[in-house]
């Protein structure tokens, strides 16, 4: 709980979505750990700048990449 916020209140999350098996399946494994015992009515939504728009080099901090 470094962030000090409950799971609970968080309703997106920006994903690093490297696009290979090995990275996709560790992050996807470690949110599902966290989010998935959460109740149907309270899912947590993922997303990816990088893995829709490529890294963006010196403007990644603009997009949130």
């Amino acid at each position: 709980m470094l962030a000090a916020i409950d799971d609970r209140q968080v309703g997106y999350i920006e994903t690093h979505g490297t696009g290979t098996p090995l990275g996709d399946a560790i992050e996807i494994e470690a949110l599902r750990n966290v989010y998935a015992p959460r109740p149907q009515d309270q899912r947590c939504a993922l997303g990816s700048v990088k893995s829709n728009m490529g890294h963006l080099d010196t403007a990644a901090g603009i997009a949130d990449c």
